[in-house]
């Protein structure tokens, strides 16, 4: 408890050193559990990106999750609204944007079209359109410790290779036009609280 709290407060330290025009974005990659680290970078989030392999399993997990951090989120809000209205902060928490972000996705596979199609069912328009396929780019990455984008296309074919960009760049092209409708959507916001 006490190493994530001063991991927080580093952060925080760090950050407020800084000018805003000194960074655009910060990406927390946490552990898909309810702890006090997802907790805290989800309260201070904007955007929640949810990555999810296309098992049952994974389904199963990633909508409990969701389920738990919804439960605990209302908790907050119940339990410290007084708190937060003499910090300024605004509750129940809002996010701009939840999208989930399928991984490791074969579409020859009937198994992740049906589990892409359950994700559709229940979470609709917040499924990323651009999964992130399944190539030996992507099998390769936690074996070398290497993004896609860092793997020597001549470790595999130049087709499996291309593929692999492809898919992160289609996946890339989409969070960032998530995050660019955020901003959009936080500065309206800032104008009209002026």
């Amino acid at each position: 408890m006490n190493c994530q709290r001063s991991f927080f407060g580093c952060v925080a330290r760090y950050l407020d050193e800084l000018p805003d025009d000194q960074y655009d974005i910060i990406i927390f990659d946490c552990p898909p559990a309810i702890g006090y680290q997802s907790l805290n970078a989800a309260f201070a989030a904007d955007i929640l990106y949810i990555p999810s392999g296309p098992g049952y399993w994974e389904y199963d997990s990633t909508t409990s999750y969701l389920g738990q951090l919804g439960d605990a989120m209302a908790d907050i809000s119940d339990g410290f609204s007084a708190l937060a209205a003499d910090a300024g902060i605004t509750l129940p928490k809002r996010f701009s944007d939840i999208r989930l972000l399928m991984t490791r996705f074969e579409a020859s596979n009937p198994l992740h079209t049906a589990m892409m199609d359950a994700f559709k069912n229940v979470f609709g328009a917040d499924v990323c359109a651009n999964p992130i396929e399944m190539t030996r780019a992507v099998e390769q990455s936690g074996r070398f410790q290497m993004s896609v984008y860092e793997q020597d296309y001549r470790q595999m074919t130049r087709e499996t290779w291309k593929r692999a960009r492809q898919s992160f760049d289609r996946a890339y092209g989409e969070f960032l036009q998530t995050v660019l409708a955020a901003w959009k959507e936080n500065d309206k916001r800032k104008e009209a609280a002026e």
